[in-house]
């Protein structure tokens, strides 16, 4: 049995103007083999087509990672 995906999107406003849009990607692996599911993420779907990634940050959650776990930040 796979894992779960769940994506969530949310509108910032500075200023009173649409400024930024944060994806959060929850994503769990299978409990007994650790096997993901398979995601894509569609621009239009998500009103992010056209924009640039600024941002990416990874939280492991409560559950310690492996030796192969990387923490990744990336600011643009």
């Amino acid at each position: 049995m796979a894992g779960s995906v769940t994506i969530t999107s949310e509108n910032i406003s500075v200023l009173n103007q649409f400024q930024r849009k944060i994806l959060t990607i929850a994503w769990a692996g299978d409990a007994s083999g650790g096997a993901l599911t398979a995601v894509s993420i569609v621009a239009d779907t998500y009103g992010i087509k056209g924009m640039f990634l600024y941002s990416v940050e990874t939280n492991p959650g409560t559950t310690a990672p492996t030796d192969n776990y990387d923490q990744l930040r990336y600011r643009h």
